[in-house]
């Protein structure tokens, strides 16, 4: 998982964060100065009441600021890094240090820490706590029973006014607005581009509580399709360009995706890679040329189909956002079916599964067409969407249950509750291989008896 990205700081060091090395700190010994982005410590955080309460001001004050790196392991001569002094690395440390910051900070702020060995022992070295900008802010430390906020002023953290701390909670309410103004014009905007006659798809779209950065030039172009070919279709299972070729190009501040290098509208697949990490993807998920339900006057989806499209539409987005923009904290995401030349819904839609006889088409019993589009809104995790495969179900799950309420049905027959997989809702086609690479739990529960 990317650490969060500070451009001052890479300039300064010579490389992002996660790419740290021992050359890149010794690199700052004599010539670099803490500033409100930058805080050098010499030893561990100790384990006395003040000392953890100075890690929990260090990591809220980057948060409530600009975000920043904490190096521990590298002292300093009034501000200025004046030798590495390595300190012990090891699994039980970071968990110390991440046990105190979630007991001290309110709400919990958002960072990670990376390793770096120095003279060649592997447990031992410079500890680096990246702490990115957060959209939760204001981030309180817990004192006795009382809450006091900082911020960083210059290299020193300082505590802020009342004042200061109203405009904070302020700002996070508009923060939150403003992303889901932009969610919903991301998906408007990419809907022109879109060949909706004839067709039904399923979107969405991912905007980030803490931006990324990417840069678009040419050489991107011919990342982005490798990135996609190697990462999203081969390995991270239903991706809305697997089974297609991709044409690749650049519009205003991302990278666009397509099926095909026809011009014109889209076809088939689409998605836009905006450079703060934001995006839209989307498939179609029923077309007039291969709709083997032949049922008059409505348009039937196949339940699985849906799941995992929608799957392979959040790993897309969810990537992207981590990997190639190193957006990080939760994301904002929002996601509906689209058709006809408005994108709305000029034929009402079914919903079916194939299960029952093998090749034989069925609707659901007791589900009802839908007549109206339903938009789904979610917050999730980023990194737990990329690493964790049980989590990107979940959100799966999340999202599209007020599709299939919108059909009559009450949940997603295909994932349970905890995220696993519920065998009797899946065909053995749509199952096999590609579970096989994302690796979710399996259980013969029903709907009925799931208690997990």
């Amino acid at each position: 998982m990317p650490l969060p990205r500070f451009p001052r700081l890479e300039e300064l060091l010579g490389a992002a964060p996660d790419q740290l090395q021992e050359q890149h700190l010794q690199n700052l010994v004599g010539r670099a100065a803490e500033d409100a982005d930058l805080d050098f410590k010499r030893e561990h955080y100790g384990n006395g009441d003040d000392s953890k309460r100075s890690l929990a001001q260090d990591v809220a004050a980057l948060a409530n600021s600009r975000g920043g790196l904490i190096l521990i392991g590298i002292d300093e001569i009034n501000g200025v890094a004046s030798a590495i002094t390595p300190v012990a690395l090891s699994d039980a440390e970071e968990l110390r240090l991440r046990q105190i910051v979630a007991t001290l900070v309110a709400p919990v702020a958002p960072f990670d820490m990376k390793r770096v060995p120095v003279g060649g022992a592997v447990d031992q070295g410079v500890l680096v706590l990246a702490v990115p900008p957060s959209a939760q802010r204001p981030h309180a430390v817990r004192v006795g029973d009382n809450l006091r906020y900082y911020s960083r002023d210059g290299s020193r953290n300082r505590a802020l006014a009342e004042t200061e701390v109203a405009d904070a909670y302020r700002n996070r309410f508009i923060v939150a607005e403003a992303q889901v103004t932009r969610v919903d014009r991301i998906h408007r905007e990419a809907l022109d581009q879109l060949e909706l006659k004839d067709a039904v798809w399923l979107t969405l779209a991912l905007v980030p509580n803490v931006p990324g950065a990417m840069s678009i030039r040419h050489r991107t172009l011919a990342e982005a399709r490798h990135w996609v070919e190697q990462f999203l279709c081969r390995s991270q299972g239903d991706g809305p360009f697997h089974d297609s070729a991709i044409g690749i190009g650049a519009s205003v501040r991302r990278v666009t995706l397509k099926s095909g290098f026809e011009p014109g509208p889209a076809s088939f697949a689409y998605a836009e890679l905006h450079d703060d990490g934001s995006g839209f993807a989307t498939r179609e998920v029923w077309h007039a040329w291969n709709d083997e339900t032949r049922s008059a006057g409505r348009r039937d989806i196949a339940d699985e189909h849906l799941v995992l499209t929608m799957s392979g539409l959040l790993a897309l987005l969810a990537v992207h956002a981590s990997k190639n923009a190193g957006a990080y904290g939760d994301a904002v995401l929002m996601s509906t079916l689209v058709g006809s030349g408005s994108g709305q819904l000029d034929t009402p839609l079914g919903l079916g599964h194939y299960r029952r006889f093998g090749t034989d088409w069925e609707l659901w019993s007791g589900t009802r067409p839908v007549y109206r589009p339903t938009i789904s809104r979610g917050t999730f995790n980023i990194e737990a969407l990329v690493t964790n495969p049980t989590e990107r179900m979940l959100a799966v799950r999340e999202m599209l249950t007020e599709q299939f309420q919108a059909f009559g049905l009450a949940e997603v027959p295909q994932i349970g509750r905890s995220g696993h997989l519920r065998l009797r809702y899946w065909g053995q086609e749509a199952l096999r291989g590609w579970n096989g690479r994302v690796g979710v739990p399996e259980s013969q529960a029903t709907m009925d008896n799931d208690t997990e």
